[in-house]
């Protein structure tokens, strides 16, 4: 089979046709027809659809607490934790995301998580996600690369790679996002929030 080309490969390739390289353009167009041009697909992830991690089938509450991320019902409000003020609170939510059928299988995904907390807390602050594999009756090991990361107090957009090795088109991606906050001995309010989260896939298609 062809190579796999990305886009900006395939602008390489038609170039070199353009140059009179016969073989660039036979390889340019063979994976024209077969639809393996590799293109980098953005899916947003609508926040009223996050669910409990304990309860898959239940919308979020509200507000956060018992563990659990909130939301409020108001168009376009984040997903909110608790507010900490010399406390602590770990909660989180989760989503299921189903590959699309162009997913290239076995390539890398990535989650992004668009979070900041309010006012940074006297210990830390983090975002983390967590992947797993849903199979017969149950989820496989995390398959998250990427460690928890720390956040600031301004929005800003935070990267997760899940290993693509086991994934396919059609596979289901259990998520789960987790906002920990750690503000012990500190004395000023703080909440973490996230406003968006999106995956980005390899997909295969044209130009």
């Amino acid at each position: 089979m062809t190579a796999r080309l990305t886009q900006t490969t395939a602008l390489e390739l038609a170039s070199a046709a353009g140059r009179g390289d016969l073989s660039a353009l036979e390889r340019f167009l063979r994976a024209m027809a077969e639809g393996n041009i590799a293109n980098q697909s953005t899916f947003g992830i609508n926040l009223p659809e996050l669910r409990r991690d304990s309860a898959i089938k239940d919308a979020l509450a509200d507000s956060a607490g018992t563990s659990l991320l909130g939301l409020a019902d108001a168009a376009g409000s984040a997903v909110v934790g608790t507010q900490t003020n010399n406390t602590s609170a770990t909660e989180n939510a989760a989503y299921q995301f189903v590959l699309p059928a162009d997913y290239i299988a076995g390539t890398d995904v990535t989650v992004r998580v668009r979070a900041r907390v309010s006012a940074l807390r006297q210990v830390s602050a983090t975002v983390d996600v967590v992947a797993k594999l849903v199979g017969d009756a149950a989820l496989g090991s995390d398959i998250c690369a990427t460690a928890a990361q720390n956040l600031t107090a301004s929005y800003a957009d935070y990267d997760f790679t899940v290993t693509g090795t086991t994934l396919s088109p059609g596979s289901v991606l259990n998520l789960v996002f987790t906002l920990a906050t750690n503000d012990t001995g500190g004395s000023t309010n703080g909440t973490p929030s996230i406003t968006a989260i999106s995956v980005l896939a390899t997909t295969r298609g044209a130009l």
